[in-house]
C-alpha cells in the first residue's frame, strides 16, 4: 500500500497558511494591553479558532503521514522527527493554556498578570510554530532532494 503525500504546491500552501497563522498570533501578542478588551477578546478567540481548525489538523496529518512513510526509510527522518514531536506536544500544551486564558477574558477587566500570561502563551505559540515550520521544511526538503526548496 502506498501513501499519498500532498503534491509540493499543496504542501507549500499549507505551510504558507500555517505561517500566516503564526504571524497573526504575534500581532495579537503585540496588541495585548494596547487595544480595548473587547477587541482583544475577539482577536484571541479568532486565533484560538484558527489554531484548533488549522494547526491541530496539520499536526494530526503529520501523525497519519509521517515523513518516514514518504520515503519508506525511518532513519531518514528520525533525527528531525523527534524535535517535531516535542514541538507539537508543546504547541498542544500552550493551546490548552490559551483556551483557559481566553475564558478569563470573559470578565469585564483584565489584570496585569493575565496580560503577561497571555503575551507569554501567544509569543510561545508563535515561536514554536515558526521553529516547527522550519524544522519540518528542512526534513521534507532533505527527503525530497530539495525539490521543495524553491516553494518553501
Amino acid at each position: 500500500m502506498s501513501v499519498v503525500w500532498p503534491p509540493p504546491q499543496t504542501l507549500h500552501e499549507e505551510h504558507r497558511d500555517f505561517a500566516e497563522s503564526a504571524d497573526e498570533i504575534r500581532r495579537v501578542a503585540d496588541a495585548v494591553g494596547l487595544i480595548p478588551l473587547g477587541e482583544l477578546r475577539e482577536r484571541v478567540c479568532q486565533v484560538y479558532e484558527r489554531l484548533t481548525r488549522h494547526v491541530i489538523p496539520h499536526v494530526m496529518a503529520e501523525d497519519q503521514f509521517p515523513l518516514a512513510q514518504v520515503t519508506g526509510r525511518l532513519e531518514d527522518c528520525a533525527p528531525a522527527s523527534d524535535p517535531l514531536t516535542r514541538e507539537r506536544l508543546e504547541i498542544a500544551r500552550l493551546l490548552e493554556e490559551l483556551d483557559a486564558l481566553r475564558w478569563e477574558l470573559a470578565y469585564p477587566t483584565i489584570t496585569v498578570p493575565q496580560e503577561q500570561a497571555l503575551r507569554r502563551v501567544l509569543y510561545g505559540l508563535y515561536a514554536l510554530m515558526r521553529v516547527h515550520l522550519v524544522g519540518e521544511g528542512e526534513c521534507i526538503c532533505d527527503l525530497t532532494g530539495g525539490r521543495l526548496a524553491a516553494g518553501s
